[in-house]
């Protein structure tokens, strides 16, 4: 059984949670949701945000997550298996943006459509996606002046 989990960090992704629960329902994976508010599931866990989330990644198979670049680039780093999902109901469209460049450069599935997340999720296989490699913002040299 697949352990996945979805994350929203601080914003409200209300469409992305409620898919999540429906097709746990379907499919019975080993679900957890982090998201600002609990959810009241006796099969489901859920918890708030917290801190050292990037210690909590390490105990899942797959993290469904919104196209906020924290997470997205969090993940692509630690070379974990994500499934990023736009919250294309946002008034900036940074998060479209983020997943149009996620999947132009093949780094990982991007999920336009809710219900398509189900088969991404069945699907899933790590290496039809290439690997992320940080790029740094600020030459060493010149940090160091």
């Amino acid at each position: 059984m697949k352990k996945i989990l979805i994350t929203t960090g601080t914003s409200d992704f209300t469409k992305l949670i409620q898919h999540s629960i429906s097709i746990f329902e379907e499919f019975k994976f080993d679900l957890t949701i982090q998201t600002p508010s609990i959810i009241h599931h006796n099969k489901i866990k859920s918890f708030l945000f917290i801190d050292n989330i990037k210690d909590k990644y390490k105990n899942f198979d797959i993290i469904v997550t919104h196209a906020g670049a924290g997470n997205c680039y969090q993940l692509l780093e630690m070379n974990h298996p994500i499934i990023v999902v736009p919250n294309l109901d946002r008034r900036d469209k940074h998060q479209s943006d983020l997943g149009n460049y996620l999947q132009k450069n093949n780094y990982c599935p991007v999920c336009w459509d809710l219900k398509n997340l189900e088969s991404l999720i069945l699907d899933y296989d790590y290496k039809l996606f290439s690997k992320y490699s940080k790029k740094n913002f600020f030459e060493p040299n010149l940090l160091n002046r």
